[in-house]
C-alpha cells in the first residue's frame, strides 16, 4: 500500500494502473491477498476497473504438491476515474470465422446471417480479457520475465505515442523496451543492480537515453 500511493501520487488522473501478480501458495493453501488487495485499493479511492488473465501454453517447470502448476497469472487493472484513457482499437486482433463460415458473411448469436461489410472493422475483433502468450524471459536474472507480447499489449491499450509510461519494477527492462518501440516516452525504476545493469544493456541496444533511478547498495 505504500507503493501504491506513491504510484497514485505519480499517475495521471485519467491513466492506468496494470498491476501483473499471481497469489503464492503458503503452508499449502493459496493465499487471498489479492481480494484484500483490491478491497484496500478501493478504500484508498482506487477503481478495479477490470481483472485479465495471462495464461501461458509454457509454464514455468516447477513442482507443485497437492495442485496443478501455475499456468496463468492475473493482471489486475485499477484507474483513479471513470474516464480513464482507453484505446481497445489499438489492440483489435483478425477476426477468426468459425463453423466454416466466411469472413464476410457469418451467423449470429440470433441466427441471423450478417454482412460483416457493413462494419467499420469488419475483419477484426476486440480481443477478451484472457491474453494467451508464451512465458519469456530475456534474462535469467529476473524470475518474473513479462514478454514483450504483454507489455505492448498494454501499452497500446492505454496510451497513445508520445504518452509516458512508468515501470516502477522495471526488472530487466522488457516494459521500457516495448516503450520504446512504440514511440512512448519511458522511465523506469529497479533497486537490483544486477537487473537494473541488464535492463540498462537491452536499452542501450536501442540507442535512446534512459530516465533510471539506480539505488546503489539496495537489495531486493
Amino acid at each position: 500500500m505504500p507503493k501504491a500511493a506513491e504510484i497514485r501520487r505519480t499517475l495521471r488522473r485519467d491513466g492506468s494502473l496494470f498491476l501483473v501478480v499471481k497469489e503464492p501458495v503458503v503452508n499449502g493453501e493459496r493465499h487471498t491477498f489479492i481480494h484484500e488487495l483490491v478491497a484496500k485499493m478501493k478504500d484508498r479511492g482506487w477503481r478495479f476497473c477490470d481483472e485479465l488473465i495471462w495464461m501461458m501454453p509454457n509454464p514455468l517447470p516447477r513442482r507443485a504438491v497437492g495442485r496443478l502448476k501455475d499456468a496463468f497469472q492475473r493482471i489486475l487493472h485499477f484507474t483513479l476515474s471513470k474516464k480513464h484513457v482507453f484505446y481497445p482499437d489499438a489492440v483489435r486482433q483478425p477476426a477468426k470465422p468459425t463453423n466454416g463460415q466466411s469472413k464476410r458473411f457469418r451467423t449470429s448469436v440470433g441466427g441471423f446471417k450478417i454482412d460483416a461489410t457493413n462494419f467499420e472493422y469488419g475483419d477484426t475483433a476486440l480481443p477478451g480479457n484472457v491474453l494467451t502468450c508464451a512465458h519469456v524471459s530475456h534474462s535469467l536474472l529476473h524470475d518474473s520475465a513479462h514478454p514483450d507480447q504483454l507489455a505492448s499489449f498494454f501499452i497500446r491499450l492505454a496510451t497513445k505515442e508520445g504518452d509516458i509510461v512508468l515501470d516502477p519494477f522495471a526488472g530487466s527492462g522488457t516494459t521500457l523496451v516495448a516503450a520504446k518501440r512504440l514511440s512512448r516516452r519511458w522511465v523506469g525504476y529497479e533497486v537490483r543492480q544486477s537487473a537494473y545493469h541488464a535492463a540498462m544493456s537491452r536499452l542501450e541496444h536501442d540507442s535512446e537515453t534512459a530516465y533510471w533511478s539506480e539505488t546503489s547498495g539496495a537489495s531486493d
